[in-house]
Order: structure tokens, then C-alpha cells, then sequence
């Protein structure tokens, strides 16, 4: 699906949010969707089909939904979009 470096940022992501403190079962369960997304994504090859629609949109909603409580999350969530956008995902 994706380059070197957007795999690196995934990784990165994943990381983030297996170290968040979740109190909220919303939260909960938006964190645990992006992480099966972000790890389809990486582990995904060349023959498999990954909806990269569905990660960007669940992205973008993360980023809404986090952007007051966890902005550091925000932040690496909003360069993961933008190097989508670059590639032309």
C-alpha cells in the first residue's frame, strides 16, 4: 500500500496508541479500529486490497475526535493524512 517512510509513521502511530490511557469506551473503541486498520496497512502486500479510503476517513475522525485530549496523537495522525495526500492516496 504504502512507501517505506508511511509505513515507518504507521509504526509509529501504532506505538502511540498502545500507550494511551483510555477511559472512555468511545475512545476505546475508535483507538482499537484504527489499530487493526494501521496494522492491515502495514502488514498488507502488493496483492492484497486495502480500503485506503476507510483508513483516511478513520484518520480524519481520530484526529476530530482527539485533537483536545491527546494533541500529540493529533499531530502524528495529521502527518500520516499528509503523506496520503502526497502519494496520492
Amino acid at each position: 500500500m504504502a512507501s517505506k517512510e508511511t509505513h515507518e509513521l504507521l509504526k509509529e502511530l501504532r506505538k502511540q496508541l498502545d500507550e494511551m490511557v483510555i477511559t472512555k469506551p468511545e475512545a476505546k473503541e475508535k483507538v482499537v479500529k484504527l489499530t487493526e486498520l494501521i496494522d492491515q496497512a502495514v502488514t498488507a502486500d502488493e496483492s492484497e486490497t486495502l480500503d485506503p479510503e476507510e483508513l483516511r476517513k478513520h484518520l480524519k475522525d481520530s484526529v476530530l475526535y482527539f485533537e483536545v485530549s491527546h494533541p500529540t496523537l493529533t499531530a502524528a495522525i495529521s502527518n500520516i493524512i499528509n503523506t496520503l495526500n502526497a502519494m496520492g492516496i
